[in-house]
């Protein structure tokens, strides 16, 4: 499941991110990275230990869990904290997959069903940088406008193309969803969308009298009570 979220954050917000990070410590993005991923990544990332690290994961946080479809696509129960990336040219990021579990070892662990990468730098600013996931067999490259973001399913292998101009900044997280299942996701997702494009197509008090929308929101509501987990 790719779920793209347009405009979560405004250019005023970007701008504001961009000029805090500008006065940051970064790091090699080595020193975050387990396993296999260690030797893929080569990238720089805003050293985890930072005050303003936990600052701005903090906003941009708050921003998300009032964006709607964030909400109802995504279903957060617990969001990591973001780590803040720069790729200046020749860095990259091989295949991997990210961890199941993050914080392991401490009191918080949280399960990873999906991960998020939200693009900082527009893209005209950097060539190559592309993010790759292979969703359903079929890689499919990503590079989105500033303030954009991209869900993605944490059991499916990603890599970040070789930056060879510019500065590609991103921001990423995982989530730890309410309903476990990657299929269940799926069917969740699809049956808001569609209920979504009804809402578009009747004016809200004509809904209720619309025996196809009623039966679709009753079947999303009992399968959302027979696969959360609260």
């Amino acid at each position: 499941m790719l779920v793209h979220l347009p405009k979560v954050l405004s250019p005023d917000r970007i701008a504001a991110i961009e000029a805090a990070l500008a006065q940051g410590s970064f790091v090699d993005g080595r020193q975050t990275a387990e396993n296999d991923a260690r030797n893929a990544k080569r990238n720089l990332q805003l050293d985890s230990r930072a005050d303003l690290r936990h600052e701005l994961s903090r906003a941009i946080t708050g921003t998300l869990m009032r964006n709607t479809v964030f909400l109802h696509l995504c279903l957060p129960k617990r969001l990591t904290e973001f780590h803040f990336s720069r790729y200046e040219p020749g860095m990259t990021y091989g295949e991997h997959m990210d961890n199941t579990v993050m914080a392991l070892g401490t009191e918080t662990p949280l399960r990873a069903d999906l991960s998020m990468t939200l693009f900082l730098a527009a893209p005209e600013d950097y060539d190559g940088g592309e993010l790759v996931v292979t969703s359903d067999t079929t890689p499919r490259p990503i590079k989105l406008a500033a303030g954009d973001a991209v869900v993605y399913a944490t059991t499916d292998h990603h890599l970040v193309r070789p930056v060879t101009r510019g500065v590609r900044r991103v921001a990423v997280c995982w989530i730890q969803s309410l309903v476990r299942g990657t299929a269940e996701r799926q069917i969740l997702a699809e049956t808001w969308h569609v209920l979504d494009a009804l809402h578009r197509l009747q004016p809200p008090e004509q809904l209720n009298d619309n025996p196809a929308f009623k039966a679709l929101s009753k079947a999303r509501l009992n399968l959302l009570r027979m696969w959360v987990e609260a």
